[in-house]
């Protein structure tokens, strides 16, 4: 998808101002929860009506289907972060 608008957290900033506790950072970082865009491509399975279909993306791992979060780990450092980019690969 090509990227049209990103949030930016307060952890996000506070990783940029160098304020993040160690342990909650893993470099490289790009910053960005959430994100919305422009489906460019799809892959293969993926129906064809999709592309240039308007979306928006939460980088956080769904507790239900994420076997760490379903067994009780919550550990904020296995979110899937990194809207702010140009392009994002996305699972449809």
């Amino acid at each position: 998808m090509r990227v049209h608008a990103v949030g930016i957290s307060r952890s996000d900033r506070d990783v940029y101002l160098g304020r993040r506790p160690v342990p909650y950072v893993r470099c490289p970082v790009t910053p960005g929860y959430e994100w919305s865009g422009t489906v460019t491509a799809v892959g293969q399975g993926a129906p064809a009506s999709l592309l240039g279909r308007k979306v928006v993306g939460e980088g956080l791992r769904n507790r239900e289907t994420y076997a760490p979060c379903r067994d009780g780990d919550t550990d904020p450092r296995r979110r899937r972060c990194g809207g702010l980019r140009r392009r994002r690969t996305v699972p449809g």
